[in-house]
């Protein structure tokens, strides 16, 4: 009876063989997004498998939702950021010529705005003294500069939380098409795996250079070389990329390989040339790169009105990249649809040599 008991409530003899096939096939939506461990399990399975054309429309349709929504967020802070620049142009109106602090709790700060503005009743801290107002007017401006400033860095975080979040279906879909021009009969040497590895390295080396730009030195030259070899680094890899994906997946890349100005540059169609551009001017042109390279200390509302107006155009510039990323990555896959209609796919097995 006792041995029955213990049965009775004991684990199935199958049970663990259950869980573990359960665990090893379903992947979630965001693994497959983003990555995980057990895509990374399956695809080092499968490495070495034969594979064929694999459509790109589902990683087309995410990247689509993610840049519609930097075009959306990019839109919003261009509103935010002129209501700012109103806002200044009012107080440089009004005679106020120093840029306010953006806290009272530095109120040697309040202090020192207040006197250079000629509100000489505000020096002092003293809470008697202040409950009978003498630093309200100055505290005024405090307050606004602190609402304009914070509503402007929170549409700033939503902004490099989408960048981030873009950034690993991106590679996801060039990593598939990629594996896709091989089995569109297109003859090449570089390793999609391989690729995006080293165009991750790339990104993660020109974010860190970016930050560690202003600590390693505050000379501006030195800070521009080290963002611009970083930059360099990142868009010979990404350029690479490009040009393959798009030698084959031309119908012609056969003609294209032969000629090197068209191999380079011809093969590239006008909205790979667009994304391009755009992708080296918001590399250059956004608000990491502005704060930290393209503007000095800011003292003045001049100051300040001009920081604003680059951030102004920055939104533009990155509203306008979101939208010609959609039509670059539709280019790609029509390209690869197409030819694979008109000429047709193979198998590829790794394991072959050429």
């Amino acid at each position: 009876m006792k041995k029955d008991r213990i049965k009775k409530f004991d684990r199935p003899s199958n049970y663990s063989s259950k869980i573990n096939k359960k665990g090893t096939n379903q992947i979630s939506l965001i693994g497959r997004i983003f990555g995980s461990q057990k895509e990374l399990d399956v695809a080092r399975e499968g490495f070495f498998n034969k594979y064929n054309f694999e459509s790109n429309i589902n990683p087309l349709r995410i990247l689509s939702i993610f840049f519609v929504l930097l075009i959306i967020m990019s839109i919003s802070l261009l509103f935010v950021e002129r209501n700012n620049k109103n806002t200044y142009i009012n107080w440089k109106n009004s005679g106020i010529s120093n840029v306010p602090p953006q806290s009272i709790l530095e109120f040697d700060e309040v202090i020192n705005f207040s006197q250079k503005e000629n509100y000489n009743k505000c020096n002092t801290n003293n809470p008697i003294d202040l409950l009978e107002g003498i630093c309200d007017e100055p505290i005024k401006y405090v307050n606004k500069m602190n609402e304009t400033q914070s509503r402007a860095q929170l549409f700033y975080v939503f902004h490099f939380i989408i960048l981030f979040a873009i950034f690993f279906p991106l590679g996801s879909y060039f990593h598939r098409a990629i594996r896709n021009i091989k089995t569109l009969k297109y003859n090449t040497n570089v390793s999609a795996e391989k690729s995006l590895i080293w165009a991750y390295f790339s990104f993660f080396i020109f974010i860190f250079s970016i930050f560690l730009a202003p600590i390693i030195s505050s000379n501006f030259y030195i800070q521009f070389s080290i963002i611009f070899f970083s930059f360099l680094f990142l868009f010979l890899r990404v350029y690479k990329i490009i040009q393959e994906v798009y030698l084959g997946s031309n119908m012609n890349n056969n003609s294209a390989k032969s000629n090197f100005i068209l191999k380079n540059f011809g093969i590239i169609t006008i909205r790979g040339k667009l994304w391009i551009l755009l992708f080296i001017a918001t590399s250059f042109f956004n608000p990491s790169i502005i704060s930290r390279l393209w503007l000095d200390e800011i003292i003045t509302i001049n100051d300040l009105i001009i920081a604003t107006d680059y951030m102004i155009y920055s939104s533009i510039l990155m509203a306008s990249f979101a939208f010609i990323s959609i039509l670059f990555i539709i280019d790609i896959y029509k390209l690869q649809e197409i030819k694979r209609h008109l000429k047709g796919s193979i198998t590829i097995d790794p394991l072959e040599r050429n």
